[in-house]
C-alpha cells in the first residue's frame, strides 16, 4: 500500500526512479521467502497479482514493457502461478509444474530417510556444513570457521550444504575436495546419508532432511551461534520449544567458551552426558582475531563494502535479539531515529542497525535510513561487522560476549527487561553477565550514554574484565576452530 501510494504521486512524473524502488522491493522479496512459510507465501501470492495490475496501470505506456518484464522475472524466481495469457506464461507454468512434481518426489524421499539411511554406509572423510536461508554462496558463523580450518585436509571431504541455489553450484569449486549442493535435491539428501560428520550452528529439528537424519554411526557436532544469555534447549518452557527433548540425543557433542558456559550448555543441551559439552572456544572468534588477508575472500569482499559506507567514520552497531510472537520488538521510532540521525552526524559516525530475522520477517522495523543511518542485514555473518564496530548496542543477544573480546564499549539497551526476563528468561543473574554498571531502560539515557562515549572514549574496568574471563577461557588466538576439530574427531 505503502509503495502504491509512492507510485501514485511520483510514477507519471519518474517512471526510472519508480522502476529501480520496484526492482528493490521485489529483490527484498525475493531474498525473504525463507522467512515465510506456505500460508504466508498464499496470502503474499493473493495480494500480489492485484498489486501488479495497480502498479502496470500507473505508469506511462511506454515503460510498461519494462515494467512486466520485472515482474515475470519476479513469478519465475518465487514460483507463483500467474495468469495465462502469454507464451512466457505458459513457460512458467511449465517450470512450476516441473518444480511442484521434483519437491513431491524429494518429499516421498524425505519421508522414507530413516529406512534408506540405515542402510547407507557412513563415510568418516565426509563432513556436511549446514548453511543460512539469508546466504547463497557459502555456510557462515561456526560451522563456517570450521570448515575454512579444515578445507585445506585433502582427506577430508568437505560438502556445503546450501539452504538456497546459488551461482556457486553451476560454477563448482575449485577444490575437488569441496563441494556445494543444493539441500533440495536428491544429492543433497544422499549426502548428508553418508556423511560421517555434519556440523551445525542452529538445531535441525525442523529442516527439510536433516530432520530425518539418524545419529547412528554418525556424528553431529551442535556448534550453535553464540554463548547463550537467554535460555536454550532443555532449559526453555516445554510449552515455547517441545522439539528439545527429541532433538538434543541426536547431538554426538555441543561447544563451550568456558567453564561457566560449558555449565549452561550441560544444563541445556546434555544433562545426562556431561561430557558430550568440549570447551574449545567458538570458532567463530577465529574472524575477530584473524588478519585481514587470512579471512575467506567473501569476508574480506564484505569488509571492503563495509569500510566504503562506513567511509572513514566511527562505527556505531545497532543489534537486538528477537522477541516472542506477542512481544514488541526492540526498534527505535521515527522520531528517535532522527535524535539519532543527528547524534551521528555531530560526532563523525553512523549507526549500523542488524536486526534479527524474526523481526525482519514480521516487518517490525523502521524505515527511516539516511546518510548516517543505514541497515547492514545484507552482511552475511556478523563477525565481520564486529571488527569494524566502535561501540555494540544490543539488548539480551549474547553477540556482546563475542564483542567483549575485542575490549571495546558496549551499552545494553534493555527497555523491556520485566517482560523478557518473565517471558523466555535468562541463563544468570544480571549482575553476572553486565559489563557497565547498568542496563540503559530509556531513549535518553542511551543519547547521554552516546554523547560521553564520543567525548570522553571508552577504557575497560575491572567489571569488564571480569565478565570478558567470566565467560571465555581462551584469548583471541584464532585456534578455537582447531580445538574443536580436535575434540571431536
Amino acid at each position: 500500500k505503502e509503495f502504491l501510494a509512492l507510485l501514485e504521486k511520483w510514477g507519471e512524473q519518474m517512471p526510472e526512479c519508480t522502476f529501480s524502488n520496484l526492482n528493490n522491493f521485489l529483490k527484498s522479496l525475493e531474498r525473504s521467502t525463507s522467512f515465510f512459510n506456505e500460508c504466508d507465501l498464499d496470502l503474499i501470492q493473493k495480494e500480489y497479482f492485484p498489486f501488479k495490475n495497480k502498479v502496470l496501470s500507473s505508469i506511462p505506456t511506454s515503460y510498461k514493457n519494462r515494467y512486466e518484464k520485472a515482474f515475470l522475472r519476479f513469478e519465475k524466481k518465487i514460483g507463483f502461478e500467474p495468469t495465462p495469457h502469454s507464451l512466457i506464461y505458459k513457460k512458467i507454468l511449465s517450470r512450476v509444474g516441473e518444480y511442484k512434481l521434483k519437491t513431491r518426489a524429494l518429499n516421498i524421499l524425505e519421508k522414507n530417510i530413516p529406512i534408506i539411511d540405515g542402510m547407507i554406509p557412513k563415510r568418516k572423510n565426509v563432513w556436511i556444513f549446514t548453511s543460512w536461508g539469508n546466504y547463497e554462496q557459502h555456510t557462515i558463523d561456526n560451522p563456517r570457521a570450521v570448515f575454512e580450518e579444515a578445507k585445506n585436509d585433502k582427506k577430508i571431504k568437505k560438502i556445503i550444504i546450501l539452504n538456497k541455489s546459488s551461482k556457486l553450484l553451476k560454477k563448482g569449486s575449485t577444490s575437488p575436495d569441496v563441494k556445494f549442493i543444493p539441500l533440495h535435491s536428491i544429492k543433497g539428501l544422499f549426502s548428508l546419508m553418508s556423511a560421517g560428520y555434519i556440523f551445525t550452528g542452529y538445531s535441525l529439528h525442523n529442516i527439510f532432511g536433516y530432520r530425518k537424519i539418524l545419529s547412528k554411526n554418525r556424528k553431529i557436532v551442535q556448534l550453535w551461534h553464540g554463548i547463550p544469555i537467554k535460555k536454550i534447549g532443555l532449559q526453555v518452557n516445554k510449552g515455547q520449544e517441545p522439539f528439545w527433548k527429541k532433538e538434543l540425543p541426536r547431538y554426538h557433542a555441543s561447544i563451550a567458551a568456558s567453564q561457566l558456559d560449558m555449565q549452561t550448555m550441560i544444563k541445556s543441551f546434555s544433562p545426562s552426558l556431561p561430557e558430550k559439552i568440549k570447551l574449545t572456544g567458538l570458532p567463530r572468534h577465529d574472524f575477530l582475531s584473524k588478519d585481514e588477508n587470512e579471512l575467506p575472500q567473501d569476508y574480506q569482499q564484505h569488509l571492503k563494502i563495509l569500510r566504503n559506507r562506513v567511509n572513514g567514520r566511527k562505527l556505531v552497531l545497532f543489534a537486538p535479539t528477537w522477541r516472542e510472537k506477542n512481544q514488541t520488538p526492540c526498534i527505535f521510532t521515527n522520531k528517535q531515529f532522527a535524535q539519532l540521525d543527528s547524534a551521528m552526524k555531530e560526532n563523525n559516525a553512523v549507526l549500523a542497525v542488524r536486526l534479527h530475522r524474526n523481526m525482519m520477517k514480521k516487518n517490525t522495523f523502521s524505515s527511516f535510513i539516511s546518510n548516517n543511518i543505514f541497515y547492514v542485514n545484507d552482511f552475511p555473518d556478523v563477525n565481520i561487522l564486529l571488527r569494524e564496530a566502535n561501540l555494540l548496542i544490543t539488548d539480551y543477544s549474547s553477540i556482546f560476549l563475542d564483542f567483549i573480546k575485542l575490549e571495546r564499549k558496549i551499552i545494553l539497551y534493555t527497555v523491556d527487561l520485566n517482560d523478557y526476563m518473565s517471558s523466555r528468561g535468562l541463563n544468570y543473574n544480571c549482575e553476572d553477565f553486565l559489563p557497565e554498571k547498568n542496563f540503559i531502560c530509556h531513549f535518553d539515557s542511551l543519547i547521554i550514554e552516546l554523547n560521553n562515549h564520543f567525548v570522553n572514549g571508552f577504557k575497560t574496568d575491572s567489571r569488564y574484565n571480569s565478565v570478558k574471563h567470566k565467560f571465555h577461557e581462551f584469548e583471541l588466538d584464532s585456534n578455537n576452530a582447531r580445538r574443536v576439530i580436535d575434540a571431536v574427531l
